[in-house]
């Protein structure tokens, strides 16, 4: 049997992303779309666009993701035994999907395994890349939990034997975030979620990232002390995960003004593991606001220094962003009146963005008094009066 690739998508008011989903989910055999309820148009023109296979409207109440995943999987046609769920804010690299007809055997794969890169910079370029799964089978999978859904096989569990890997293949997606849409409905579907599932770690990791979103310090903090105890064999050997908690619970502190509290969390998270560099990063951004400048410089100097990275949903791409740093680090220098480095590290931000405003007003300020006390330095030398 040839394979036959399907597309399948919900959306609600997205009628910005149209065009750019259809163009790239084209090459597919089917395209079929659920629309949630769409009140700008998007139901109307997936109706009238012919790649369009098949597409229904239903509004789905509670609001649930895994349910109007698991409705659309229903619109799938029956001879289609590849299976690819998209968004409508993201779309393939052309070629993906001959790619996968051609590497797909029935007899051997359930899944794929391909790149996924989730946020870009100013140029498109990705930040941010994962090993994504949302490719499968026609049958004997599940959308699981009301939001951060998760494609999971009924029954057994995935033998990785039978997942395809296309890791160093053309077959690349990527996601450009709509971000005036609103995030209002996310934390009581997290709290849904952790109330169906307490004892699920990502579960539970995903609520305390959401609360500290909502600025609901006190919650996040409390959440943290809790899943180190009730969760501490399995993090055992987690360390990006302890680092990613402490983080977090230095977050909440640093949030109600608990700069002592904060400061002992964000030390915890170094001593998990001090190859990374968001703990240094926070730790500094803390002591700057402190105006406790000398161990701001330390923190951001280490920040610079750390090695690892792991690519997970919960890393901060900026502690990686050496841009970011040593504008940072410039400001701490000018702050104890080492003009010398503070001159050396605006330049280096400079180096990734020559336009930013900021950074050139610093640099000026930085120069006037770099040269003033160069002149004073020159005066005393020479005994002017």
């Amino acid at each position: 049997m040839k394979n036959k690739v399907c597309v399948y998508a919900i959306c609600k008011n997205e009628s910005q992303f149209v065009e750019q989903f259809l163009n790239a989910a084209a090459e597919a055999d089917y395209i079929v779309v659920l629309d949630t309820g769409s009140t700008d148009g998007t139901y109307e023109a997936l109706k009238a666009d012919s790649r369009v296979t098949r597409v229904e409207q239903k509004i789905i109440t509670p609001w649930r993701f895994d349910v109007a995943r698991n409705e659309s999987m229903k619109l799938i046609p029956d001879d289609a035994n590849i299976c690819v769920s998209v968004d409508f804010d993201e779309f393939y690299e052309p070629g993906w999907a001959e790619i996968l007809r051609e590497k797909w055997d029935d007899n051997k794969h359930c899944m794929a395994h391909y790149r996924y890169a989730w946020n870009h910079d100013e140029q498109g370029n990705p930040i941010k890349v994962f090993t994504y799964e949302k490719i499968h089978s026609r049958n004997d999978w599940v959308w699981k939990y009301p939001v951060h859904e998760t494609l999971t096989p009924v029954g057994a569990s995935i033998d990785p034997s039978k997942i395809l890997n296309l890791l160093e293949d053309n077959v690349y997606l990527h996601h450009f975030q709509d971000r005036e849409k609103s995030r209002n409905s996310y934390l009581p579907l997290v709290e849904l979620r952790a109330q169906e599932n307490p004892d699920d770690i990502q579960t539970l990791i995903h609520l305390v990232h959401e609360y500290l979103y909502n600025q609901k310090y006190a919650e996040c903090g409390n959440l943290v002390e809790k899943m180190l105890i009730q969760f501490k064999d399995e993090l055992a050997d987690r360390p990006d995960l302890v680092n990613s908690l402490y983080l977090f619970k230095g977050d909440s502190e640093f949030g109600r003004n608990m700069f002592e509290a904060a400061i002992e969390s964000y030390m915890a998270a170094i001593n998990t593991e001090r190859s990374f560099a968001e703990p240094y990063v926070a730790l500094g951004q803390l002591y700057y606001y402190i105006q406790m400048y000398g161990e701001a410089i330390t923190s951001f100097e280490a920040a610079l220094s750390s090695s690892s990275r792991y690519f997970t949903w919960f890393r901060r791409d900026e502690s990686y962003k050496d841009e970011t740093i040593y504008d940072q680090l410039s400001c701490a220098y000018a702050c104890v009146g080492d003009y010398s480095n503070a001159f050396v590290n605006v330049h280096k931000a400079l180096f990734y963005d020559r336009t930013n405003e900021r950074y050139l007003q610093n640099l000026a300020f930085i120069e006037e008094r770099l040269f003033a006390d160069m002149y004073k330095r020159a005066e005393n030398s020479v005994g002017i009066a």
